[in-house]
Parts: structure tokens; sequence; C-alpha cells
């Protein structure tokens, strides 16, 4: 009974990574979304390659079990759901917390001081002309 409910929590925590991301439209065209795999990531707007516009702002916020890939898959996927090719990197931080994980009726309590959230700009790179 115990192995069964330690590989219950192993399961639970392994796979219970959540991170929202939400997003504030910005732009005023619009543009057929994307695979969220093709959306590039700059960590400056000095590494964009060309003319671009603006799409949204996007704010992202994980779990204490999310690390820094699962928050930027997170603002890619957003991204890309507005048709933006690109986001431009603000930070990720950490902020101070805790986590209950609801397991079989009982709630498991987590010390993991960390959550991450970020910040991005959503933009759509044109392409380059020949």
């Amino acid at each position: 009974m115990r192995f069964k409910f330690l590989f219950l929590t192993f399961i639970v925590l392994t796979f219970c990574t959540c991170v929202s991301t939400s997003a504030i439209k910005i732009g005023t065209s619009n543009h057929p979304a994307i695979f969220w795999q093709k959306v590039v990531v700059y960590r400056s707007f000095s590494q964009v390659p060309g003319r671009y516009e603006e799409v949204a702002l996007l704010s992202s916020a994980g779990d204490s079990f999310a690390g820094s890939d699962d928050i930027l898959i997170s603002m890619k996927k957003k991204a890309a759901s507005f048709g933006a090719n690109a986001i431009i990197l603000g930070e990720i931080t950490s902020v101070a917390g805790a986590t209950n994980v609801l397991v079989s009726k009982h709630f498991l309590s987590v010390d993991q001081d960390e959550k991450l959230t970020g910040q991005a700009l959503a933009i759509y790179v044109f392409p380059e002309k020949k």
C-alpha cells in the first residue's frame, strides 16, 4: 500500500507541472495561428533580424514544479495562437510560495520555495525581401 502511494505521488509530482500564460493583444493586424515549435525566441530587441510588429504582451506563471523551459513553451504556445512568429523574452523570476497537491483525497504539502513568473513580447517578424 505504501509503495502504491509513493508511486502515485511520484506520478502526480512528475506530471503536475502547471503553467498558464495570459496575453494582452496590442497589435491591430491579425495573423493566422502557427505551430508553437516555429516561434523563435530572442533575448533582446537588437537580436530581431528585421522589421517586426508587436502582437501581444505575454505574462506567465508556473507552479513550484515548473521550470524556465515550461514557462518558455507556454509563452511560445500563446504567441503562436496569436500568429506571432517570435517572442522577445523579458525576465523570468522566482517568487516565494508553497504548493499543495491533492493526492487521493489528501493534501500533500510540498515545501518548494520557488514559483516562476515571466514576461515577454510576442512579435511578428516580417519575411526578408529578396
